[in-house]
């Protein structure tokens, strides 16, 4: 990563206590000469500050308190590289649009496309000069960017040349990844696999539960009804966004009827209003229920795919262009013969960001494309598919663990093993449906590929499928694997080249 000669001068970008305790042990390290930290009020900068563009401090003050041009990107830019800076813009606005007015009840004030270019401009140029003002060779994230804060100094790096370590937890206890880039998350050389490598077990037909996931009971199957923690929501949206509904009250009964005729279609699982309301949650789930009691067709051929929760990183960060998912059933529609329908089944957590009426017209247009209803059992759909289509979702290793072929779009972690292929024009259909995968051999690849993965906990939230976990403990395992890697004592787990 850096001259193994040169002591790291480190930008990280982490939330969470978790991250909070690396990056105090990293700063503390007598290997480590300086490090300049964004997250919360204990970091140097509040990653607030750019994700809600309200001032907020943190250990060094306010980032835009010195607020005059620098110029320092600008000059590091090379021959060309403006065209990179704006498809960089492209992804921030995307990143950043999480926390846009009809998604969030604290939204950030930006709304017009300039509004996004003129603050992506400020505050690229400022985090330049931080870096300048630092001397900062080497950033660090502790998940793919994908919030706006990490995904701007990520991107700044990028542009001055400095290289980069991405942390990623996976779903293996304890076990997380390391790369340079997104490009490489999955590149990892099968060529030389020890004889001696210990196979992972994996049950082909077992229904594999994540913590994050909640579980589909018999009582969660049932349908719901409207109740006060969603009139509670509904009333927030009125008084935050809408509070002339209040004199209004045949446009408020309208709204309310809407809503209760939603959540008692619905299974308990699938909360219309978990988290949020906005009245344009009502036209998504009404667009869902016209396919919710439709009958599933299992003996056609037809390929599966599941929609990814949006927004999340395995899409904003890892999916390149196919952040925009109806972009990749197009293309996955472009491989199949006339008669091969696709089912697509919606998130179960998904609400209406990302999901406006166009992306179900664009779908709509598509001939072979049948939404499939939220009670429809995902494994069921993976077994009697031809082969299933992800961007790089956990659907797609389930495919290949249940013997199933699987087409991805982005850049998924386990790119490499059997069974696995990358989205290009010309893949063959016939192909994709015949070519087996050997399940033997797909446990010897998921063993050597766990063998390379480093021990800790880099995202909190995954401590808690780690039995009698010590952070102490895992601060000791993660902050000497971060030093090696960046000084060039050992390789991230993948890597640009072999």
């Amino acid at each position: 990563m850096i001259d193994p000669a040169s002591l790291p001068r480190i930008l990280s970008c982490g939330t969470g206590p978790g991250a909070s305790s690396i990056t105090s042990a990293l700063k503390n390290s007598p290997e480590v000469e300086h490090l300049l930290s964004f997250g919360r009020e204990e970091q140097d900068y509040h990653m607030a500050m750019i994700t809600r563009t309200r001032p907020k401090a943190g250990g060094l003050g306010e980032l835009t308190s010195k607020n005059t041009y620098s110029g320092v990107l600008a000059r590091a830019l090379g021959p060309g590289e403006l065209n990179r800076f704006y498809q960089f813009l492209f992804q921030f606005v995307d990143h950043l649009h999480r926390r846009e007015s009809h998604y969030h009840y604290r939204p950030h004030g930006l709304k017009t496309l300039h509004e996004y270019m003129n603050y992506y401009h400020l505050i690229a140029d400022i985090i330049a000069s931080k870096i300048q003002e630092h001397r900062i060779n080497v950033a660090l994230f502790f998940n793919a960017p994908h919030l706006g804060h990490d995904t701007i100094c990520h991107q700044v790096a990028c542009l001055m040349g400095i290289p980069t370590l991405i942390l990623m937890q996976t779903i293996f206890p304890n076990k997380f990844l390391s790369f340079s880039n997104v490009a490489a998350c999955g590149n990892f050389n099968l060529s030389n696999i020890p004889r001696d490598t210990v196979p992972h077990s994996i049950e082909q037909k077992e229904h594999p539960s994540y913590f994050y996931m909640d579980q589909v009971t018999e009582k969660s199957l049932k349908q719901s009804h409207l109740g006060p923690k969603d009139l509670l929501l509904i009333l927030a949206y009125i008084l935050t966004k809408e509070p002339s509904l209040l004199i209004k009250p045949g446009a408020l009964w309208n709204l309310l009827s809407r809503a209760r005729t939603i959540k008692s279609k619905f299974p308990r699982f699938r909360d219309p209003f978990a988290r949020f309301f906005h009245i344009d949650q009502l036209e998504y789930f009404e667009t869902l229920l016209e396919s919710e009691s439709e009958p599933v067709d299992f003996d056609c051929p037809f390929v599966y795919f599941p929609l990814h929760l949006q927004p999340e990183a395995t899409t904003s960060a890892m999916g390149g262009a196919y952040v925009d998912q109806a972009l990749a059933i197009e293309h996955l529609s472009l491989l199949l013969p006339e008669d091969c329908l696709i089912y697509v089944k919606e998130n179960p957590k998904q609400q209406h960001f990302m999901r406006d009426p166009l992306f179900f017209h664009r779908l709509h247009r598509i001939p072979g494309v049948r939404i499939v209803p939220s009670r429809t059992c995902t494994h069921q759909l993976t077994d009697h598919s031809q082969f299933v289509g992800t961007i790089t979702g956990t659907a797609g290793w389930e495919a290949i663990c249940r013997g199933k072929n699987v087409v991805t779009f982005g850049n998924p972690w386990y790119a490499s093993f059997p069974g696995v292929y990358p989205y290009e024009p010309n893949l063959s259909y016939a192909a994709l449906c015949s070519q087996k995968i050997i399940h033997k051999d797909l446990e010897n690849v998921a063993g050597y590929f766990l063998s390379l993965l480093p021990d800790g906990i880099v995202y909190e939230r995954y401590k808690e499928i780690v039995p009698d976990f010590n952070q102490d403990e895992n601060v000791a395992r993660v902050v000497p694997y971060i030093i090696d890697v960046i000084r060039g004592r050992n390789s991230p787990v993948f890597v640009d080249e072999f």
